[in-house]
């Protein structure tokens, strides 16, 4: 059944996504355009030429179908939209020099490699893992003073987030803070506001990062150790199943998403929590609620907002073919506030009955760390609320990074104990 919107609505549709994604009230909090979007259907071929799905199911199909291929020109294309030609040759000549990230590859390469790090994400690895992720907990918040005005991102989630991901990848803990400078110049250099200064140093701060971490692989194979970046190794040289340059662009992927997406999600669970004061008070009540009230935060309001693909031959979106070449774009925040999927999703409510969320993608490229992520989420605001029960936000307004696609605050400033 075609479910798109129908010619005459689409000015109507495009308009409210425009908005959400330009103006910076859309961005400061884009739900409510996107929930009106669902009145009319569930994707449009925008006046652009490229197809948004944001209905639940669509996008469910969207990224799960192996006919919606990831294509790394488009995504370059989009993320330098602003650049003149002769900046995106400069641009390009500097992201060349690198093997592309996990998540732009297809099958069978995504496969191939997807399949060596899966067994770096086992549940007991996981679980192995909790001593590490409390210690870090208990370490970072005996730094806050809580009776004093706190920004909860830079004094503890982005701290806290890359010395998670860097222990279980087994990056060494005096260097790790160079990783994340330079995970930062590469996240600012994709900001849509960024100028072509600081998205040729995300590009360059991309390749530092590279050469750093080749020099890591070498004192791993000099040194084998007890750590995630040594069984990579182990199993490359024994099987030859990724190169060199793959298994560092591997590593570097698994950093950058451990840290950006985690970061962000500590600040957005937070606003989430703290203005609903009926749904904290329901969780320090029922602490057991935790796992729920984590899938509900990031279905509220969930770190990343859209996923891209281009359309291969024979792929479908509702029986209906879709249009080879084009560009489609699977709104995953718009996807979680399908009323269609969700009842009154508007409303932040931790005992929400739970079904799956768009917020970590699907099939083959469903989010690698999910499970860790979770794990994170979890203990983050099982001990935020069990030390500081009567936490409130000392900003009422706390502003959004200037960009759609992620949906992360620059600053959320917290009273722990007011």
């Amino acid at each position: 059944m075609d479910t798109s919107v129908g010619a005459n609505d689409v000015e109507a549709v495009w308009s409210r996504l425009h908005k959400a994604m330009t103006d910076p009230v859309g961005l400061q909090n884009p739900y409510p355009l996107l929930r009106e979007m669902h009145r009319y259907g569930d994707q449009v071929k925008t006046p652009t030429g490229v197809h948004a799905v944001f209905g639940y199911s669509r996008v469910n199909e969207l990224t799960r179908s192996p006919l919606f291929k990831k294509d790394t020109a488009v995504v370059f294309s989009s993320a330098f939209a602003s650049a003149t030609d002769r900046q995106k040759a400069q641009l390009r000549e500097v992201a060349e020099k690198e093997a592309p990230f996990l998540v732009l590859l297809n099958p069978p390469d995504h496969s191939r490699i997807r399949g060596i790090v899966n067994r770096g994400f086992l549940h007991s690895h996981l679980v192995a893992l909790r001593p590490t992720i409390q210690f870090h907990i208990d370490r970072l918040l005996a730094d806050i003073d809580p009776t004093r005005p706190v920004d909860i991102i830079g004094s503890f989630s982005s701290l806290f987030a890359p010395e998670i991901v860097g222990h279980l990848i087994g990056l060494p803990a005096d260097q790790r803070h160079i990783v994340s400078q330079q995970t930062m110049r590469q996240m600012r250099g994709f900001d849509p506001s960024a100028s072509f200064d600081q998205q040729i140093d995300g590009a360059h701060a991309r390749v530092e990062q590279a050469d750093y971490i080749r020099r890591v692989v070498a004192d791993r194979r000099r040194q084998p150790r007890e750590d995630f970046i040594t069984g990579l190794i182990s199993q490359s040289d024994a099987q030859g199943l990724i190169s060199d340059q793959e298994l560092v662009a591997l590593i570097q992927i698994l950093y950058i998403g451990g840290y950006e997406t985690t970061s962000h999600m500590i600040g957005n669970g937070l606003v989430a929590l703290l203005t609903h004061p009926a749904q904290l008070a329901a969780l320090l009540a029922a602490p057991d609620r935790m796992r729920n009230a984590v899938d509900e935060m990031l279905r509220f309001d969930g770190p990343i907002s859209l996923t891209q693909v281009v359309a291969a031959e024979g792929a479908e979106l509702g029986g209906q073919p879709a249009e080879v070449g084009a560009t489609y774009i699977g709104l995953l925040g718009a996807a979680n506030h399908d009323p269609a999927a969700f009842d009154h999703p508007e409303l932040f409510d931790i005992d929400r009955p739970r079904k799956p969320i768009a917020s970590f993608g699907g099939g083959a490229h469903f989010c690698l760390g999910a499970g860790l992520a979770k794990l994170e989420l979890e203990m983050v605001f099982a001990e935020l609320i069990r030390r500081f029960p009567s936490m409130i936000l000392a900003d009422q307004s706390p502003v959004r990074i200037s960009a759609f696609h992620q949906r992360a605050y620059q600053a959320v400033s917290l009273l722990l104990q007011p």
